[in-house]
Formats: structure tokens, sequence, C-alpha cells
């Protein structure tokens, strides 16, 4: 008897790293090895620190939806125009280019994600190179900075340490921290899109569970 074939979904992302780009890499992997999943998916990422500027080279016939990773980094000026600057843009691509841009910001920083993966991070942080220690805690590595966390290799080591259970509890721990900030904190709405300015919140979360659910994984 032959094996049913399975559709195979297409996502397409513009990340800020090449660390998402790499996680997303290995969540497709994780996903296309897994029986239980529905379907098979082509994640593919395109590293940009301007999205408008990539996005504009799609069109809504081939690619009716994107996906943004980003930082918010931390709360100084700089940091938070640049966050701005991101959200304008993406609001300008949908009313351009008539496509659904949807937004998976990490604040502060995509590491939170990771933590999540193997344990609860739900206390305020007052510097995004804190999330050294837990890294290096959770993944039971060494790393001396950041810096020599998202080296190649090195990150590397982390991500095949996850599993789509992980996966799975990384949404389920993400969604503890965003309940917090709805009763705790005030949503911040710019440009269409909406966030917190307290660390941790995150909406990553949101993407990857589509992509489970799509795969009827969840």
């Amino acid at each position: 008897m032959m094996t049913k074939r399975k559709e195979n979904r297409r996502y397409v992302f513009t990340v800020e790293g090449e660390c998402e780009a790499r996680y997303l890499k290995y969540l497709q992997q994780l996903i296309n090895s897994s029986e239980e999943s529905a379907c098979t998916v082509e994640i593919k990422s395109f590293i940009t620190s301007d999205p408008y500027k990539t996005a504009k080279a799609f069109n809504c016939i081939t690619t009716p939806q994107l996906y943004h990773l980003c930082d918010v980094e931390s709360q100084e000026q700089e940091h938070i125009l640049k966050f701005q600057k991101i959200l304008k843009g993406l609001s300008t691509i949908k009313k351009e280019k008539k496509i659904q841009y949807n937004l998976g910001y990490s604040n502060f920083t995509f590491e939170l994600w990771m933590i999540l993966h193997k344990n609860i991070c739900n206390s305020c942080l007052t510097h995004r190179k804190d999330y050294l220690t837990l890294i290096n805690r959770e993944y039971h590595m060494n790393f001396s900075t950041l810096k020599d966390y998202k080296e190649g290799n090195n990150f590397q080591k982390c991500l095949e340490q996850l599993t789509l259970c992980d996966v799975k509890e990384a949404i389920a721990r993400a969604k503890t921290i965003m309940k917090q900030r709805q009763e705790d904190d005030v949503l911040v709405k710019n440009f269409g899109y909406q966030y917190y300015k307290k660390n941790p919140s995150l909406s990553i979360w949101n993407i990857v569970e589509t992509i489970l659910r799509d795969c009827a994984l969840l």
C-alpha cells in the first residue's frame, strides 16, 4: 500500500540574524522528520536589517504572507526608534503590496525564546547580556559571551538539544509570560502592531504555534 504523500506548506521569513535563520531551518527539520506531522514544510529565511526593502521583491499572489522576527533589544532611544522603523516598514508593505506581514518580536532578544524551550524565564532583566547565564545553565554550556554563543557551531550545538516537545513547551511558557504581561502592563500599539515595552515579552511563539497547528502537531 502506497503511503499518502504529505501536503507541503511554505513559510517565508525575514529575520535579523543568523541565529533566527538557523533556528527556523532546524524547526523545518524537526517537523519534516516527524511521522505525526500532517504535512511537510519549507521555511525560507532572508537575513536582513531592512525587512521593508527585502519584502518589496515579493508579491501577494506568490507570497500572500510574510513573517518577520526581530528583537526589541532595550528601551534605549536608539533601539526604540529602530524597532518602530521596522514596524513602520512592515505596515507599509501590508498597504503597498497587500501582503500580510506578521510580527514575531522578542523583548529583549531571541535568546529569551531559546531559553523558553528549556525553562520559564519570567523575571524582568536589566540588560540583554543577562541571558548568557541562563543560556549556559539551560543548555549546559560555558560560553564566555553572547557573541561566543551565537557563533555558528556553538549555536548549532544548542539547537541539536531541542525536540518538538521542547518547542511546544516554549509556546506554553511564552503564553504564561504574555498572560502575566496582559494582567500587569499596558499594550502598546504602533503602525497596526501590538507589543509590550516591559521584558520579558514576545510574540514569536504565535508564529511557531501557527506552523505547528498547520501541521496538526498541536
